[in-house]
């Protein structure tokens, strides 16, 4: 069987007792270590929308991750800034431009590479989520049909723009689906999307 097989057999069978049993905090906590665990690469989807301007700036992006430090997105809107591709490492970042050869590799640290960009990557949000296991506020909600749980955790990384955001997970699978940042003031920071999901495939931009 598949590695991605094998995961979505993981969350089923982490998921048969919910008909018997009301799911608990620590239930999606088991299920979304399982999902790290068990996580070699993926790609996905994001539609990025930063609410601080007016009109809002939004983004659609390719991201991936592969094992065991590298993450990485493309942006595919808007078309202005199509193909440009920036690549993270633990202590580099990589950048790409649609016709233009030669790269440009910025060495960093890794504090610094957080705040440039890995608080939006799927697997960064599974990490924050568990190292706050002891004091997530778990909420469920019913939206057309389809169960959500909403987490409510500290904003991580934590910046002077950022204090704490909203996640919502989905109900069969416990993976992130949206993701809300909001200021100190209580403004609407950022949006984050994540869309078709594939786990352990890792094409494009690597």
């Amino acid at each position: 069987m598949r590695k991605s097989g094998r995961i979505l057999l993981i969350f089923i069978m982490l998921l048969i007792p919910a008909g018997c049993k009301e799911i608990t905090p620590e239930d999606i906590i088991k299920g979304l270590q399982g999902i790290d665990e068990s996580l070699e690469g993926y790609q996905c989807e994001i539609k990025l929308t930063y609410h601080c301007y007016n009109p809002p700036l939004s983004f659609r992006l390719k991201e991936w991750f592969k094992k065991p430090v590298e993450f990485g997105f493309e942006t595919l809107e808007p078309g202005k800034h199509r193909g440009n591709t920036v690549i993270f490492t633990d202590r580099s970042i990589v950048l790409k431009y649609p016709g233009i050869q030669d790269e440009r590799e910025i060495s960093i640290t890794k504090d610094q590479n957080l705040l440039f960009g890995q608080g939006v990557f799927l697997k960064k949000r599974l990490e924050n989520i568990l190292k706050s296991a002891d004091s997530l506020s778990i909420s469920r909600e019913l939206q057309d049909g389809r169960t959500w749980f909403i987490i409510e955790l500290p904003a991580k990384p934590l910046t002077v723009f950022t204090d704490r955001e909203k996640i919502w997970l989905d109900g069969k699978t416990f993976l992130p689906h949206r993701v809300e940042i909001w200021t100190k003031e209580g403004d609407l920071y950022m949006t984050i999307e994540y869309i078709n999901v594939k786990f352990n495939k890792t094409t494009g931009g690597i």
